[in-house]
């Protein structure tokens, strides 16, 4: 395994970064959920995940958080109890939006992208228990996908810590309406990153569809 990690690597130096503006969305979705990386550089409650250069989390409470970069803020929802309940979640593309396609990787999810007017672009990514909301301007909507959904696969949990949050009751219910926009809770606590990187027979996920500068 070690050898086709090397594999890997050396095909990256020889061929560059992809520059995720010259890639189509759907190229983005294939190549992140086909990446098999297992990385993370936050860890929040019952689940961590890696969290692409240059954007920093704001932890919000046990299923949210607000992810923030030079621009834009994401929205970061797990359903833990979906999760735990082993729920198989099922999704239908939209006509008459922007974009809409399945997500058909190691699990099942949606990119719905709607245009909201005045250039302004509503990113909506449902994968592996993980919801991702974002607005973004219309050239970068490549970059916000990019950034939703390697945060949304990396996404691993934590079983015990899981049970013990149902157990205390301590998980908001998957049915209960969850505005995700709503940014008014008063905790703004800043994430330290993690040293240590877990590695599992992967490479940088942000090499797959990095954005030059």
């Amino acid at each position: 395994m070690k050898k086709y990690i090397m594999l890997l690597l050396i095909l990256f130096m020889m061929t560059g970064c992809a520059v995720v503006n010259n890639l189509s969305i759907d190229q983005i979705v294939n190549r992140t959920v086909k990446s098999k990386y297992k990385m993370f550089n936050q860890v929040s409650g019952g689940f961590k995940y890696y969290l692409p250069k240059g954007l920093m989390a704001i932890k919000q409470d046990e299923n949210n958080q607000i992810i923030k970069s030079s621009k834009y803020d994401y929205y970061l929802y797990v359903d833990l109890v979906s999760y735990y309940n082993h729920i198989n979640l099922s999704y239908e593309e939209s006509s008459g939006i922007y974009y809409s396609k399945l997500i058909n990787g190691d699990k099942l999810g949606i990119i719905n992208i709607t245009d909201l007017g005045k250039d302004v672009y509503y990113i909506n990514l449902k994968y592996n228990y993980a919801t991702i909301q974002v607005k973004v301007k219309k050239k970068d909507i490549n970059e916000g996908v990019a950034n939703s959904l390697i945060i949304a696969s990396s996404v691993i949990y934590n079983d015990e810590i899981i049970a013990n949050l149902m157990k205390n009751d301590e998980i908001s219910s998957a049915e209960e309406v969850i505005n995700i926009f709503d940014t008014n809770t008063g905790e703004t606590n800043q994430l330290e990153y993690q040293d240590d990187i877990e590695e599992d027979d992967t490479y940088d996920p942000d090499m797959i569809v990095r954005k030059e500068n």
